[in-house]
């Protein structure tokens, strides 16, 4: 037990709280950059002509804050994670393509001054060309050297519906003040957990998981993206000073999610990403209840905007939903580790 003890925290203070501290300042500077750069060109949160007055106070708030997300995390990746590793690149693709096709909505939704940007079907369309890209790219490489047998064909449409989630239901849950940063960090913290313990032999031995040889890049990975997002809270929590907008969120939700594919953790982006997974079917039941039946279950969606106008306060929804994903988080952990208790 001491040894195991002993190990661990090797493992935990080995380059992983540099990685956090270097990330996180340059995430701060880069926030503070763009703050300045944003409001001097007016890169302002654009609100949809259709929502009630009480929207239209977020109209001087700058957008496009996954800009500073993603050189921060970029930056230090350089320095930190090794890119000569297959399952990194691919990661990394994955991540920059979704960025890039949020860049390019929130772009045009600044440029011409309207809400509209990508529409539905060309933004879907995208998304569904990352995903299969990365699908492919795995299943090529042979990289998913747990195929599962006779039920592989059933985990490709299981990553299908999981990336396309989870890029999205990030996106859906960006809508109030403060309300995806803590959830994604949360999911981070995860990771982290999972991929620590997943990176070394002896240990993922003694705890009967799968041991992982690319997992402590993906620990680190977890953890420039754990240091990227914290100072984000500080500047997006009520009153929000930025919004991450689809740059971030979109990017944001195509590396969480691909990293629980990669660790071989699907089941659980469902349990510590619940909060994610109740915005994303809110915004699917919505859509799909008013084409069969003209007719809304909810006020609005995703699901925050309904409380919104249910006259629920922006903060009291926030922390609301904060709260189920710290049940969502802990809950996740204890059936981590109820599963690796199971396994010994």
């Amino acid at each position: 037990m001491i040894n195991f003890l002993f190990t661990l925290t090797i493992l935990f203070f080995n380059n992983f709280f540099l990685s956090l501290f270097f990330s996180f300042f340059l995430s701060f500077l880069t926030i503070k950059c763009l703050l300045f750069l944003f409001k001097k060109y007016q890169i302002f949160q654009i609100i949809r002509k259709n929502n009630l007055n009480k929207f239209f106070k977020k109209k001087t708030i700058p957008t496009m804050g996954g800009i500073s997300i993603f050189i921060s995390f970029f930056v230090s990746l350089l320095i930190f994670v090794n890119f000569f590793d297959i399952h990194i690149l691919i990661l990394i693709l994955f991540y920059i393509l979704n960025l890039l096709i949020g860049f390019l909505d929130d772009f045009l939704k600044v440029y011409f001054k309207n809400c509209h940007g990508l529409s539905i079907l060309q933004k879907f369309f995208l998304q569904n060309l990352s995903v299969l890209i990365f699908i492919y790219l795995i299943i090529s490489n042979n990289l998913y050297f747990d195929i599962y047998n006779n039920y592989c064909y059933l985990y490709y449409i299981l990553w299908y519906f999981l990336l396309i989630c989870g890029i999205n239901a990030i996106n859906f849950t960006d809508g109030l003040d403060g309300l995806v940063i803590l959830p994604m960090i949360l999911v981070c913290l995860f990771l982290f957990i999972v991929s620590l313990l997943s990176s070394n032999i002896y240990i993922s031995y003694m705890l009967g998981i799968k041991y992982i040889y690319y997992a402590k890049d993906l620990a680190i990975i977890s953890t420039l993206m754990f240091g990227s997002c914290l100072p984000f809270f500080y500047f997006n929590f009520y009153p929000a000073k930025i919004f991450l907008g689809d740059t971030g969120s979109l990017s944001i939700g195509a590396l969480l999610s691909s990293m629980f594919i990669l660790l071989h953790k699907e089941f659980y982006f469902i349990i510590v990403g619940f909060l994610f997974v109740i915005e994303f079917i809110s915004v699917v039941l919505q859509i799909l209840y008013f084409k069969l039946f003209n007719k809304r279950i909810f006020l609005m969606t995703p699901i925050h905007h309904h409380y919104e106008l249910s006259n629920f306060s922006e903060i009291k929804i926030v922390v609301i939903f904060w709260i189920v994903s710290l049940i969502s988080f802990f809950l996740s952990i204890i059936l981590f580790f109820f599963e690796c208790i199971n396994n010994v």
